[in-house]
C-alpha cells in the first residue's frame, strides 16, 4: 500500500512516539533542523478552500505556525521543525541526506507522515526590567503579580504562578530558578511599600525523568523540565486566590500518560480563508512584565536539545494564539 493511501487516524499518541523515538536522531542531524515534537498535519491556508475544504495549491510555499492550522481533517503526525526552509531540490544538490522524509515506516510497517514546519529560533526575552512600570498589589497578592528576588547582588523579578498547598501549609508557585536554595529571601512591593512576602521552601522541581512523568511511553535518555518552586509565605490572609485579569482557577487537570491525548492540540475551522478562533487548546497566563498572554497548543512532547547523550524535552509547544505572535 502506498503510504498516502494509509489511515492515519488510527496512529495513536504511542505510535508517533515511537516513530520520533526511532527517527528523532537522523531528524536532528539533517541541516536546518532544530527539533522534534509529535501532533497533527499542519494544513497551509492557502491549502484550504473558500468552502473550508482541503485543496492543495500546485505552488508550495513556506510552512509555518502563522500561515498553517490544525484542522478537522488534519491526520496524525511527527512535525520537524526547521529554522530556515530550503526546497527539496535546493538540498538534494547539496546533500541528498539532508532531505526530511515524507513518511517514517514503523517496525510492524504502517507509515507515519512527517511535517515541516519553519520556526526559527529568536530572542526575545528584555533583561532589563522598568520595576516603576510593573502592577504591584495594593492590599491583597495573588497570581500574576510579581516578585522580587535579590541574588548575587542582582534584582530579579519573577511572577507568582498561583497560591497552592500540601493541605497544611501554603505556597506561592512560581519558577524554580526564581525561588533559589531554601531560605532565600522572597519580596513584591504592598502598597508601595517593597515588603519580605515569604522565603523559599526549598521544595522544588527541576529537570525531571520521562518516565516518572509518562511511564509506558517510548523514550530513552528524556528529561522534561518542569521549573517549578514553592514559596513558604509568611501571612496567607495577605494572598488571594484569583489570578491578575484572569479570575480564579478552575479544578486541577489530571495529565498523565493515561489522559494525555492528540484532543489537547488546537483545531481551527477554516471559513474564507481565514481561520476561527480555536474551540480548544487555548491557553491563558499573565506575568509580570509580559502582562495578559494567549497561545495555543500546537503540538506535544517538543524534543528540542541534546546535552551529553540526554535529551530535553517539553510537555507542549505553544504557538501564539490564532496565529498571531
Amino acid at each position: 500500500m502506498h503510504p498516502e493511501q494509509t489511515d492515519y487516524s488510527k496512529l495513536t499518541l504511542r505510535d508517533l512516539l515511537e516513530a520520533r523515538e526511532q527517527s528523532h536522531n537522523s531528524f536532528i542531524n539533517k541541516r536546518n533542523v532544530i527539533g522534534t515534537a509529535v501532533g497533527r498535519y499542519l494544513i497551509r491556508l492557502a491549502d484550504i478552500d473558500k468552502n473550508g475544504q482541503y485543496k492543495p495549491n500546485s505552488i508550495k510555499k513556506v510552512r509555518t505556525l502563522e500561515n498553517s492550522v490544525v484542522t478537522d481533517f488534519s491526520w496524525n503526525c511527527i512535525l520537524v521543525f526547521v529554522n530556515s526552509w530550503e526546497e527539496e531540490e535546493n538540498l538534494k544538490e547539496k546533500n541528498p541526506t539532508d532531505v526530511v522524509p515524507k513518511f517514517i515506516q514503523l517496525r510492524d510497517g504502517r507509515y507515519v507522515p512527517v511535517c515541516v514546519v519553519e520556526a526559527p529560533k529568536e530572542i526575545v526575552s528584555d533583561t532589563h526590567v522598568n520595576i516603576n512600570k510593573l502592577r504591584f498589589p495594593e492590599n491583597l497578592i495573588g497570581g500574576g503579580f510579581p516578585l522580587i528576588i535579590q541574588s548575587q547582588g542582582i534584582r530579579h523579578i519573577a511572577t507568582v504562578g498561583c497560591l497552592v498547598t500540601d493541605g497544611h501549609k501554603y505556597y506561592a508557585l512560581t519558577n524554580k530558578h526564581v525561588a533559589g536554595v531554601e531560605g532565600e529571601k522572597v519580596n513584591s512591593v504592598m502598597g508601595s511599600v517593597e515588603t519580605e512576602i515569604g522565603i523559599s521552601s526549598g521544595i522544588a522541581l527541576g529537570k525531571v525523568d520521562f518516565n516518572d512523568l509518562y511511564g509506558g511511553l517510548p523514550n530513552s535518555n528524556i528529561l522534561v523540565s518542569c521549573d517549578v518552586g514553592l514559596i513558604d509565605i509568611h501571612d496567607v490572609s495577605q494572598w488571594k486566590t484569583d489570578v491578575v485579569e484572569i479570575g480564579q482557577m478552575d479544578e486541577l487537570y489530571d495529565l498523565n500518560m493515561f489522559s494525555l491525548n492528540l484532543e489537547l492540540i488546537a483545531e481551527h475551522d477554516v471559513a474564507g480563508g481565514e481561520r476561527q478562533p480555536s474551540s480548544r487548546g487555548l491557553v491563558i497566563g499573565h506575568g509580570a512584565v509580559s502582562k495578559k498572554i494567549k497561545g495555543e497548543i500546537a503540538a506535544l512532547f517538543y524534543r528540542y536539545k541534546s546535552v551529553g547523550g540526554t535529551e530535553y524535552v517539553s510537555d507542549f509547544l505553544i504557538s501564539g494564539r490564532d496565529g498571531k505572535s
